[in-house]
């Protein structure tokens, strides 16, 4: 019988010996199994309470079949002996009781207490429910057996040789045709952006599945099997569906299950080559995009999907009757497990089963290495699609949650198994090494070390010595008094615009001409009495005309721009001309003092807390080993998330992960929250230029590395839980 191993039981007493043995369940019901690769003989015992299969070895079908009620340990292997030449251990019927005992199969009168407890421990609530069945959870929707029963013979003919070799020729006549039309069927614009295409894309995906499961529960029927239920699955809340032929274990002979196994595959790929068919002789529209979805989809979903033995799909199954491996991804798990120890602890643990080729184990190993490495991929992508797509703290949820089932959960367990087999445990070099290792990686990820972060950074001119040539308004260029690398001086006009539309100086002289006028119409209110009530309201209309032509003025004044801060030139736009038309809030260039540089590093929210004004820091260029001291400064947060700095950006090979907006804007918005932190620099600062990319260096606080990754989820937490 398979299951989890268990540790050989020391002998017992001889009175416990003479002890009568328990029976097994008279609703058991053995069926003959295939041969193992050595040619013993299995069975499988049905469960029909649990509609549980269990496998029997031929040593455990003598147990089953010659205990007798009243029978002791010593009557049942004199029974065993006299019917086979089997030498039996006195440990292994034990063994086999424990398991039988384990998994209910026994005719054992339970105390009321202890079921009602084991009930109550096998409870659980609906959120711990979901931690454990989320991944895969099934919903049978009906009993399709007498159905299936009554339909079969106008079924039958679908799969008689005569039909296969139809298929055959229809799949290599659309194979052969695709090949001269392959480019133009990888380009198809598939026709579902309507109503009916939309409608003709699901019905056809739902047509090739209904076909699909239908032909694993014919087929199952062909061989006489009952199939008790069609439904629905989700893996990880997508549903597929699914046909419970559980009952195949029933047969004898290996190459009727794996038909049962390989039936849905058959199927997909005979309406995928059919479908394929369809595709070439169809002329453009919505029937060919219909025969273009199902037989890409069916391809992918039959190649990709249903015959990847990573998942309990077709290909499992298939691969587990071909390797001629029952529960294949059980035992695998547990063969690996057993030779980790093996490697890392050098533990003498007997094998989980026998025997064991080099080649099985070597097999066996592959697959559980690659399951895992599987689940982890497709998980942690499903995960990070909801993140992306959907609701962020629910994909933050499901990554933590897949951290503790694919990494946490298997450490705690097998701690667990190595407290339960620490008799086997010795002091030897294998476990010395391992555990100084585990040692060794547990102190650098829980202790707090001194740390050295790096960040990247820009060599800039002096922020509050840069002035920034902005457009005001939209004009044009009447005077250009500057180029490129000139030295100017504060004050010094740059740039001349013209404004027709504002009208400048006719509005400045209209105006002068109403303050006049006001000036009159007061002096003259103030000489009668029976107005001089009117005062006020005038001088408030004088002082409303004298704001304006003051606003006026200043805009008149920014029309020529000039130097604000004494500097060079830089960052010129060289497009522009005598009379070109230039947009408000157009950048024309810049003007700081070259020789003044200094650094800006961008710094993730989760290490700005680390860094203060006045700390010391280290600056190195790329490509160089030197590394300049510095001073922060400044530290500023990054506004809109919008990056100016577009050298630092990692579509531009940058240390800065951004997204850019379409055009026209183009503008590059970092991923995450980063704050700017300006650096005076100390020495070497007439050979830096400005622009020239490195990172900067700053020792932070004592900090483990469980504390940042903590730190860092509840930042996420915070900052997508409040958006």
């Amino acid at each position: 019988m398979t299951g989890s191993p268990i540790l050989p039981m020391k002998a017992d007493s001889a009175a416990n010996d003479l002890k009568p043995l328990p029976l097994f369940r008279r609703d058991l019901q053995l069926y003959p199994g295939p041969n193992e690769s050595d040619g013993s003989p299995t069975y499988n015992l049905y469960d029909p309470v649990r509609a549980q299969f269990f496998k029997l070895n031929w040593a455990a079908f003598l147990i089953f079949r010659c205990l007798l009620p009243g029978m002791n340990l010593p009557q049942l292997i004199k029974a065993i002996e006299a019917e086979s030449t089997l030498k039996v251990d006195p440990n292994e019927i034990k063994l086999l009781f424990n398991e039988a005992i384990h998994n209910k199969l026994l005719e054992i009168n339970y105390p009321s207490a202890a079921i009602k407890a084991e009930a109550e421990k096998a409870k659980m609530g609906w959120f711990l429910w979901l931690i454990y069945h989320y991944l895969y959870i099934r919903v049978p929707l009906c009993n399709p057996d007498k159905f299936l029963k009554r339909t079969l013979p106008y079924v039958e003919p679908l799969f008689s040789p005569f039909a296969r070799k139809i298929y055959l020729v229809l799949i290599c006549c659309g194979l052969f045709l695709l090949t001269t039309r392959f480019e133009e069927f990888l380009h198809t614009f598939t026709y579902f952006f309507t109503f009916e295409g939309l409608l003709a894309y699901g019905l056809g995906i739902m047509f090739v599945k209904v076909v699909h499961e239908l032909s694993h529960a014919y087929t199952a029927k062909h061989y006489n099997i009952y199939v008790p239920a069609i439904g629905v699955a989700f893996i990880v809340f997508w549903p597929v569906l699914y046909t419970d032929v559980t009952e195949s274990w029933k047969l004898q002979k290996r190459k009727h299950r794996l038909a049962i196994s390989f039936a849905g595959i058959m199927a997909e790929l005979i309406i995928a080559g059919i479908s394929t068919l369809g595709w070439v002789l169809t002329q453009p529209g919505t029937l060919q995009s219909v025969f273009f979805v199902i037989a890409s989809v069916t391809w992918v979903s039959t190649l990709v999907i249903n015959l990847n033995p990573a998942l309990r799909f077709d290909g499992y199954y298939l691969l587990m009757d071909i390797w001629q491996v029952d529960n294949l991804q059980n035992r695998a798990f547990a063969v690996t497990r057993w030779k980790l120890r093996k490697w890392l602890f050098d533990m003498d643990l007997p094998p989980p089963e026998e025997p064991l080729s080099h080649k099985r184990i070597a097999g066996m190993i592959i697959y559980t290495t690659y399951t895992w490495l599987y689940r982890v991929v497709l998980y942690t992508t499903i995960a990070v699609f909801v993140y992306e797509h959907f609701t962020k703290v629910l994909g933050i949820f499901l990554f933590i949650l897949e951290i503790g089932i694919f990494l946490i959960w298997p450490v705690v367990s097998e701690m667990t198994e190595l407290y339960r087999f620490k008799t086997y445990l010795s002091i030897n070099r294998r476990s010395v090494i391992t555990t100084t290792l585990i040692v060794l990686f547990f102190a650098w990820f829980v202790l707090p070390f001194p740390h050295k972060e790096s960040y990247p950074a820009l060599t800039i001119p002096d922020p509050s010595q840069t002035q920034v040539l902005y457009v005001p308004v939209d004009s044009s260029i009447e005077a250009l008094d500057v180029k490129r690398d000139d030295v100017v001086t504060v004050g010094q006009p740059l740039v001349k615009l013209y404004s027709k539309a504002l009208l400048i100086d006719l509005e400045i002289e209209k105006v002068n001409k109403e303050i006049a006028e006001k000036d009159i119409l007061i002096s003259s209110v103030a000489k009668k009495e029976e107005d001089r009530a009117q005062i006020g309201e005038e001088v408030a209309n004088k002082a409303a005309v004298s704001e304006k032509i003051k606003e006026l003025e200043k805009l008149y004044n920014e029309l020529t721009i000039t130097a604000s801060v004494s500097g060079n030139v830089f960052a010129w736009d060289e497009r522009l001309a005598l009379g070109q038309f230039v947009a408000k809030g157009q950048e024309l260039g810049k003007i700081a003092n070259l020789k003044d540089v200094k650094a800006v590093a961008f710094v993730p929210e989760t290490y700005i807390k680390d860094l203060k004004i006045g700390q010391q820091i280290e600056f190195q260029l790329q490509n160089n080993f030197e590394k300049i001291p510095g001073t922060i400064s400044k530290i500023i947060a990054v506004n809109d998330h919008i990056l100016e700095y577009p050298q630092l950006a990692s579509i531009n090979k940058g240390g800065l992960p951004v997204i850019q907006d379409p055009p026209p804007s183009k503008k590059l918005r970092l991923v995450d929250t980063y704050y700017m932190v300006i650096i005076d620099l100390d020495d070497n600062k007439a050979s830096l230029k400005i622009g020239q990319m490195g990172d900067v260096h700053a020792r932070g606080p004592w900090r483990s590395k469980l504390m940042t990754m903590l730190h860092s989820i509840q930042s996420i937490f915070w900052r997508e839980g409040t958006l």
